[in-house]
């Protein structure tokens, strides 16, 4: 009997969750109808390719071809900086800021969207003692942040979907 009462809560409690409309944190959802999205940028970038391996991970295949009856994310620009936080007391660096700013636009098949830019910004400590391990610090902010970025463009793109 207890089993039994055990088995109900546990399908009432996941049609209650189901039907909430809760999801996993990361979990990208695009409706169904859509296939097919345009991703359109001047040439390769890395943020292109995020988009591009977020997008068929869900299921939906990415063009280059401009067309007016679907979608278009189109990639304008990607700007990494690095500035000085902090110096030591022989004048050193040892603190900097990494800068990532993407500027993009999303248009739909009944508007074209305007350009928007997202800004990331992480800093890391720089230790002259490991040049190399603070490279490849450094290297794996700059595609944390990319990745970043990406998943807020799909997240645009998923907002404007919900609104049409």
């Amino acid at each position: 009997m207890r089993t039994i009462i055990k088995n109900l809560l546990l399908v009432i409690l996941s049609t209650a969750l189901i039907s909430c409309g809760y999801t996993l944190r990361g979990n990208l959802n695009l409706p169904d109808d859509i296939r097919n999205i345009a991703l359109i940028t001047g040439s390769y970038s890395p943020m292109s390719s995020e988009i591009n391996l977020l997008l068929t991970n869900i299921g939906v295949e990415t063009s280059d071809s401009r067309t007016t009856e679907g979608y278009q994310i189109e990639i304008i620009s990607e700007i990494h900086n690095k500035r000085q936080l902090s110096i030591n007391e022989a004048g050193r660096v040892n603190e900097y800021e990494l800068i990532f700013t993407t500027t993009f636009k999303i248009n739909t098949p009944l508007e074209n969207g305007k350009d928007e830019s997202i800004t990331l910004y992480r800093d890391y400590l720089f230790d002259e003692s490991r040049i190399l391990g603070t490279t490849d610090r450094e290297d794996e902010i700059k595609k944390e942040m990319i990745s970043t970025a990406a998943s807020i463009i799909i997240n645009k793109l998923k907002a404007k979907i919900g609104s049409m």
